[in-house]
This record gives C-alpha cells, structure tokens and sequence, in this order.
C-alpha cells in the first residue's frame, strides 16, 4: 500500500454503520424536547411560596392604599369609628328600651344618649367641682410647700444665702417674661392654631352626635341598606361575619369599661390611704383618662402624684408614684391583655404587639382603635370561612332578615 493510498483511506467519508456504532461527541449541551418548558423544573415548594408571596404583596398594597385613604378623610372616619364605638355601648340599653318598655326608636335612641351624655357630664362636674373648691387650699400648701423649699436651700446642707435664692427666683421670673415678649408672634400663631384645633374638636363632637343618634336608631336599616349593594349569594355570608364581628366589638368596649373602673379604683384608694382630698377627682380622672391610650396613662399619673404632692408631702408623693407605677403595668400587662383576650379571642401578645404597632403607625388614634378593629377583624374572618355562614341554621329566611327585597 502506497502513501497515497493510505491518505485516501483516512479522508474517506464514514459510512452510515460507522455513524450508529459511534457515539456523537460535542461541546455544547443538548437541547430539551419542545414540550418541556422551564417553568416544569420549577420546584413546588418555589411555587408555592411565589404564589403567597404576590398575593400578600397585593394585600400589603391594598391595605397602604386604604391607610392613605382614610387618613386624607381623617375628619370624616374618626368622627364615625367613634360615634360606632359608642352604639356598641349605648345600643343594648336603647334595644332595651325598643323591645321591653315599647318605646319608639328615635325615642329611644335619643334617651340612650341624653344617659350617655348625663353620666359623662355628671363626672366631669363633680371632678371640677372638687378640683375647684379645694384649689385655694391648693394654692395656699403649694405657696407654704415653695417656702420651705426655699428654707432648706438657704440652711440646708447646700447653706446657700437667702438674697441669693430669691436672686435667682427673680432672675428665672424675668426671663420667663421676656421668652413671652420675644415669642409673642409664635403664641399667638399657636393659639390661633389651638382655635382653629378647638374648632376641629367642636365639628366632630357634633359629627358624633349626629351618627351616634341615627346608629341607634337606624343602625340594622343602613347596615342591610349596605349588604343589599353585594350580589345575593353573598348577602347571608357578610351579613352573619359582619354581625359576629359587631358582637365582639361590644364585648371589647364593656371589657374597657370594666379596665378602666378597675385602674380608677386603684389609684383612686391609693390617694386616699395617702390623706389626699381630692381622691374621689383623681380616681374620675383616672377612670376617663383610661380611654386614652399612653397619653392618658401619663396625664392620670402626672397629676395625682402632683396632688398629692403638694396636698400631703414629698414622701407621700413618691408612695404615690410607686402606686402610679405599679397599677399601670399591671392594668398594661397582666389584666388589659388577659380580660380582653378573653373578650375578643386574641392572644395577650396579640393585644400587646397590635396595640404597639397602631400607635407606631397612626399615633393615639391607631392605638385606641387597633382593638377594637382586631377583634371584629378576628371574628368576622373566622365567621366568614366556616360554614356557619353560608348555612341557614335559625330557620330564618333571607327575606326576614332583610336581606332580600320583596320585589328582588
């Protein structure tokens, strides 16, 4: 065999036996089939949690857009959630009145509210009644209470002069006045915005008193007005969550009540085993001040160890203080979150980490009303998902509940 012949042999193309028997060799990867795509190499658990993750972005989303929105209608949604919370209050006895003594509804709304109205006033008369005939006493032990503070710096162990101390009275007195003068433009601006704000309390007081009258009187009429709007399959579901929900925000607000009567007669015999007079003042205070979240706990507290203070001694008042401190956190921690869990079926940590979070997020107001809204929340979702809510178990139709029109 010639060189030549050899090359011929080697260059010859491989027949067809010789491609089967050998395997292809090549760099690049195969290609998949066309009927496999990528998303099937997508595992199910990244599925799943991709799938909960849009859908809790939507709801995320969704809830910003509503907190944006009601805080643009603030003067319009307060007055109301307000006015709700007080129809959670007043409407048993005005069902009272309706069902047992025959009275009409408007009737019977309208002396739900002057009761209402009767008793809170009734407290903040006698608390300022109090707090008024004993002020010249007041006034007069404070007056002392500066003297001998005055006394035991000047021959205290700080043996400071006498002519010295009230130098220094005279000096921060001076000062005080020219602050006044020089910021007399700022005041002014601040009381002009104090107005204006009096003015915004006066508009949603009677906001108020406006819904809070037509809620008891016509509560049930707006409410099945509202669940008419929804396609009738839906109408008996909303309507038992909705009312599940309405249950248990009257259970919250008996429950703070209770909470608050209980942290008024704390402090209120603390006061008094002190030798105060003005206890009975400070346990109203106290009980009123209940209502308002964080603010309300410090205003209480400030003043009846001010009181106390200047009515008995500075010992006493730091008895005070330590009482102060003690009823708090026990009303705080141990008695707020087991009562009203057990009102409105939520965790003590619930109720801590949501009261924390409303007022992080919307001030006083998000956390005065974070739990009631958690409570109808809780409830109503629970009622929505069972099948309670889509079973007629009391034997009452559609269209005795008012659910349905008669020409529907």
């Amino acid at each position: 065999m010639s060189i030549f012949s050899f090359f011929q042999k080697s260059l010859k193309k491989p027949n067809s036996s010789d491609d089967n028997s050998r395997p292809e060799t090549s760099c690049y990867p195969k290609e998949p089939p066309a009927s496999i795509r990528a998303s099937d190499s997508v595992t199910w658990g990244v599925r799943v949690s991709a799938e909960w993750a849009w859908r809790l972005l939507v709801i995320l989303a969704v809830a910003w857009i509503l907190l944006k929105v009601i805080g643009g209608l603030s003067a319009i949604v307060v007055p109301i959630i307000i006015s709700l919370l007080f129809t959670a209050i007043l409407a048993p006895l005005a069902r009272f009145m309706t069902k047992k003594l025959r009275f009409p509804r408007g009737i019977a709304a309208a002396v739900a509210m002057l009761i209402g109205l009767s008793v809170a006033a009734l407290i903040a008369t006698f608390s300022i009644t109090q707090i008024v005939a004993a002020a010249p006493d007041l006034a007069t032990r404070a007056a002392s209470g500066f003297q001998q503070l005055t006394a035991w710096l000047s021959k205290g162990p700080l043996n400071l002069e006498e002519h010295q101390v009230t130098q220094w009275v005279s000096q921060g007195v001076e000062k005080t006045v020219a602050a006044i003068r020089t910021n007399a433009a700022s005041i002014a601006s601040g009381a002009f915005v104090y107005a204006q704000s009096a003015i915004s309390v006066l508009a949603t007081g009677v906001t108020v008193l406006f819904c809070l009258f037509f809620f008891l009187m016509d509560g049930k009429t707006i409410w099945l007005w509202c669940v008419r709007l929804f396609p009738r399959p839906a109408r008996r579901p909303l309507h038992e969550s909705v009312s599940c929900g309405w249950r248990t925000v009257g259970a919250w607000a008996r429950v703070q009540v209770l909470v608050a009567a209980i942290d008024a007669t704390g402090i209120g015999m603390g006061a008094f085993f002190l030798g105060t007079s003005l206890w009975i003042p400070i346990a109203l205070l106290t009980f009123m001040m209940t209502f308002i979240p964080i603010l309300g706990a410090f205003i209480a507290g400030g003043v009846a160890i001010m009181v106390v203070l200047v009515d008995v001694s500075p010992t006493a008042a730091l008895i005070m203080l330590i009482i102060v401190l003690v009823v708090q956190q026990l009303e705080g921690n141990v008695l707020q979150p087991i009562l009203m869990s057990s009102a409105v079926s939520l965790h003590p940590v619930a109720v801590v980490l949501g009261v924390t979070a409303g007022g992080y997020l919307a001030g006083i107001m998000g956390a005065l009303f974070v739990m009631p809204l958690m409570a109808f929340v809780n409830e109503a979702v629970k009622r929505a998902i069972s099948k309670k809510s889509r079973e007629n178990h009391t034997g009452v139709s559609d269209k005795e509940l008012g659910l349905v029109l008669c020409e529907e």
